[in-house]
C-alpha cells in the first residue's frame, strides 16, 4: 500500500495510501468501506511495527466478510457466499432486513449511540425521515 514515486517508479517508503486511492499488484478489491476498513488496521500495526524498530514482512490481504445493502421498505440483500471465513450463504427480503440492522448497530461503538441509532429507527418509522433543511 505504498505509493509509487512518478520519476522512479518506486515505492516511497514514507507514504501510505488505504481505501479507494490504493491498489495492490495484481488484485481487484471492491471500493468500499469493508476494504478501507481492513487496510487501516492493517497500516496501523504496520506504522507501530516500524515505531518499535520490528519488521512487518507479512502483505496486506483481504478478508471478504460478505455485502448488505439496503434496497427500501424493509427489504434488503446479504451476501456471504464468497466470505474468507464463518457461514456462507444468501438471503434476501425482511430476514436479510433484520440481518443487516443487526449488523449495523453491533458496528455503533458509543452507547449514546448504541441509544440513539434505535430511537431514531423509531421515530423514523412512527413519523417518516424528515427530508427538510433549514
Amino acid at each position: 500500500m505504498n505509493v509509487i514515486m512518478k520519476d522512479t517508479n518506486a515505492p516511497d517508503p514514507d507514504v501510505f495510501a488505504i481505501g479507494d486511492s490504493a491498489t495492490i499488484e495484481n488484485e481487484s478489491l471492491p471500493a468500499t468501506a469493508q476494504v478501507a476498513n481492513q487496510q487501516a488496521k492493517y497500516l496501523t500495526k504496520k506504522l507501530n511495527r516500524l515505531i518499535r524498530n520490528s519488521t512487518h514482512a507479512t502483505p496486506f490481504k483481504f478478508q471478504n466478510a460478505g455485502s448488505l445493502a439496503y434496497v427500501g421498505d424493509w427489504e434488503a440483500i446479504f451476501d456471504r457466499t464468497k466470505a474468507a471465513r464463518g457461514p456462507k450463504g444468501k438471503e434476501t427480503g425482511r430476514v436479510a432486513w433484520l440481518l443487516w440492522r443487526s449488523a449495523y448497530f453491533t458496528k455503533t461503538l458509543s452507547v449514546r449511540n448504541k441509544i440513539l441509532v434505535p430511537v431514531y429507527w423509531f421515530l423514523n418509522w412512527i413519523f417518516g425521515r424528515d427530508l427538510s433543511r433549514f
